[in-house]
């Protein structure tokens, strides 16, 4: 009987570094798993820094470029006379531009009332499809109803 409560001590000795084991291991899957969740979050962060980078790197050079652009027409302004054949070439210069700008907005504003009278065009049309759809849909209804 000694032995039988010796045996029953070993067993139980075996069973408690068993379960202590399986806790560390389902604590190292944890750790596991929050590891490759914190690679794959840093991994994302990183990704969106690098494209953030190449994004304010456009950004500067279309600034740059605009910023040449304007430096050329202001070295085209002070090339021209500062005489009065001078400010009577900005008049002229200037009226033709107003001209041209007021010809665009005209010309704008037709598109604009030619694509608004397409689009209630379509409205119609669709109005007149929806209306049609529901006859035909209560037509065919009354028919399933009669078989």
């Amino acid at each position: 009987s000694s032995a039988g409560a010796h045996t029953s001590a070993t067993s139980t000795r075996v069973s408690r570094p068993r379960s202590v084991v399986a806790v560390p291991e389902s604590t190292s899957r944890v750790q596991a798993t929050v590891s490759y969740v914190t690679e794959n979050y840093i991994a994302f962060i990183l990704l969106m820094m690098a494209m953030l980078l190449i994004l304010n790197l456009v950004l500067v050079y279309r600034l740059s470029s605009t910023a040449q652009t304007c430096t050329s027409q202001f070295d085209i302004i002070n090339s021209l006379p500062a005489s009065a054949e001078g400010r009577d070439e900005w008049v002229r210069i200037l009226q033709q531009q107003q001209e041209l700008h007021k010809k665009e907005i005209e010309r704008w504003q037709e598109v604009l009332k030619w694509i608004s009278k397409l689009v209630s065009e379509v409205h119609g049309s669709l109005d007149k499809l929806q209306k049609s759809s529901i006859y035909s849909s209560s037509t065919w209804s009354g028919e399933k109803s009669e078989l």
